[in-house]
């Protein structure tokens, strides 16, 4: 019986051993049980109760002292293999409480746990934040000179819109007769034909 393997490893430990180990499983660490087992140190009351057990048991034995040691090993293993709940359930027998202590400590710290998972973000939500950072990432960096290129890209619609007027000859322009010049060849042209008319009469 798994039950009674646990009251006669438990009678071997002291009584502030077997409060240290009731407190400490009191708790809400999932590790609890294995630290609670880990942290008991042998302690006077409990080498007397071990080498009480190893005369009784090997009375030939001169010194059974050298056993109290691994005896206590031993008896925590035991322990340890029967596993949390029988031991409980044992302590529960000497120190009344010790079940129901550890039962509030588990659930509270699974509220606590719960609490703080509900306010984490979904695996869904940080795919979606990943992504879109990462498409934010990906966009083309703004220009500096925006001034710059405005004027660039206004210059190439007029230019379209309005086409360049064609460069001038090198040829020199014409000259363009002012009024004084043609006054003064009409009045060469008339007194010609008056030394004309001279000349036909004379």
């Amino acid at each position: 019986d798994r039950l009674e393997l646990a009251r006669k490893a438990l009678q071997t430990l002291s009584v502030d051993l077997q409060g240290s180990l009731a407190q400490r499983l009191a708790t809400g660490d999932r590790l609890r049980f294995g630290r609670a087992l880990n942290s008991l140190k042998l302690d006077d009351a409990t080498r007397n109760a071990l080498i009480l057990n190893v005369k009784r048991e090997m009375p030939a034995l001169k010194q059974p002292e050298l056993l109290t040691r691994r005896c206590f090993r031993r008896q925590v293993n035991s322990l340890r293999c029967l596993g949390e709940s029988a031991t409980l359930s044992v302590l529960d027998e000497v120190l009344p409480g010790t079940s129901r202590a550890a039962l509030v400590a588990r659930s509270t710290m699974g509220g606590a746990a719960e609490s703080r998972a509900k306010q984490l973000p979904s695996p869904h939500e940080s795919l979606v934040e990943s992504s879109l950072a990462r498409s934010v990432d990906s966009l083309p960096a703004p220009t500096t000179n925006t001034a710059e290129g405005g004027a660039a890209e206004r210059h190439a619609e007029e230019s379209s819109t309005h086409p360049p007027l064609p460069e001038s000859s090198s040829a020199p322009c014409a000259s363009v007769p002012t009024e004084s010049t043609v006054t003064l060849t009409n009045t060469r042209r008339k007194r010609s034909r008056e030394d004309s008319a001279e000349r036909s009469r004379g």
